[in-house]
């Protein structure tokens, strides 16, 4: 799993929630769930740059 990915199941996870589970929802729940996901990442991005901390959302493999 890609740190993207852990991310994703861990906000998932947050709100009782796992992939499977998300495809069983209709649209208009999945999209409500997806901009909630969406809102979180831009906040933990947002709150770790004011901390200088770097290279949060990116995937570096070596």
């Amino acid at each position: 799993m890609t740190p993207g990915e852990r991310m994703r199941a861990n906000m998932l996870s947050s709100m009782g929630l796992d992939e499977a589970k998300l495809a069983g929802m209709s649209e208009e729940a999945r999209e409500k769930v997806e901009a909630k996901i969406r809102e979180m990442i831009e906040i933990k991005v947002r709150e770790d740059m004011e901390k200088g901390k770097t290279g949060v959302v990116v995937d570096q493999k070596v």
